[in-house]
């Protein structure tokens, strides 16, 4: 073999290592985050059946397939979503930040109870409402597929992942009938609840198990009365940041996603109020994608970019 051979084999080996090691650890971490449950009252009926997908900004949320205890239960699977409290305060505590995901974990406590609070078939349906310790949060949902990001990244952050997810992708007439069933639930939010969504994007929208989208990620979700006029506040949103902390960067909705509207505080004028044409700016960028396979406006984290 000659030198360039044997430099070649020993790179790849260690390429092939150190990403087995990723998958390994990765892992392990949802192993942990599974077996760490006991003190839940919501999860006494449950069993946990495996680390299936991912949510939220970031990924943060974690989704475990659960199977229902009870016979006969109306839902015999559901899905046991986990936030990783104190694995993301360590991660911030080691960039001097104890506190830096404070922001984050109270956004995605208003997006848990919103997500409980709307009832439309769009909207994930919560089977048992969130429960808190130091450690983490958990809530139920009826059971979930996967998110449009894990669906679009073919799930290679959930590295154990069941087969039927491995290599997955959307058919057009699957990305039509998404797109309907979220535009149907998007009209009910502005026309009928009142209320933006102000967070439309991939980690945001989720597949459930029968094929149907359906909206989380409420973290943002603003009342379209409460903007725009006089004496009331903006909605701001800055991302002027050129290299956000990932607490920063998941405190605010995704900037290739959002609106012009919503960016630099824009709706602090009342000359600009908040309206459903912010989502709808949102999911023509999310369709966008979806039958291109690529961003439209792939600007990262910072308006600088």
């Amino acid at each position: 073999m000659s030198n360039w051979q044997e430099k070649l084999r020993k790179g790849l080996t260690g390429a092939v290592t150190v990403a087995a090691g990723a998958v390994s650890r990765a892992a392990e971490v949802a192993r942990d985050l599974a077996e760490d449950l006991t003190s839940f009252k919501a999860l006494k009926d449950y069993k946990l059946a495996g680390h299936v997908a991912t949510a939220g900004p970031g990924s943060v949320w974690r989704i475990f397939k659960a199977v229902n205890k009870k016979p006969g239960a109306v839902f015999p699977e559901a899905s046991v979503w986990i936030l990783d409290k104190k694995g993301l305060t360590d991660q911030a505590s080691r960039a001097g930040r104890a506190r830096g995901y404070d922001t984050v974990f109270e956004q995605q406590r208003r997006s848990c109870n919103q997500m409980l609070r709307i009832k439309h078939p769009g909207v994930v349906q919560v089977l048992e409402p969130l429960e808190e310790t130091n450690a983490q949060m958990v809530i139920v949902t009826e059971p979930i597929f996967g998110s449009l990001h894990n669906v679009l990244t073919q799930f290679s952050d959930v590295p154990t992942a069941p087969d039927d997810r491995l290599g997955v992708s959307l058919s057009q007439l699957e990305i039509k009938y998404g797109l309907y069933h979220i535009s149907e639930t998007l009209q009910f939010l502005h026309h009928e609840a009142k209320l933006a969504h102000c967070n439309l994007n991939p980690g945001s929208v989720v597949v459930t198990r029968d094929g149907g989208w359906k909206l989380a990620g409420f973290e943002f979700v603003a009342s379209i009365a409460e903007f725009g006029g006089p004496g009331n506040a903006g909605v701001t949103f800055e991302y002027t940041s050129a290299c956000p902390s990932p607490w920063e960067e998941y405190s605010q909705p995704r900037l290739a996603y959002t609106a012009p509207e919503l960016v630099g505080g824009c709706l602090a004028s009342s000359d600009v109020s908040l309206s459903g044409a912010a989502d709808c700016f949102s999911l023509a960028l999310l369709t966008y994608q979806l039958i291109t396979g690529r961003q439209l406006m792939p600007v990262g984290s910072s308006t600088g970019d």
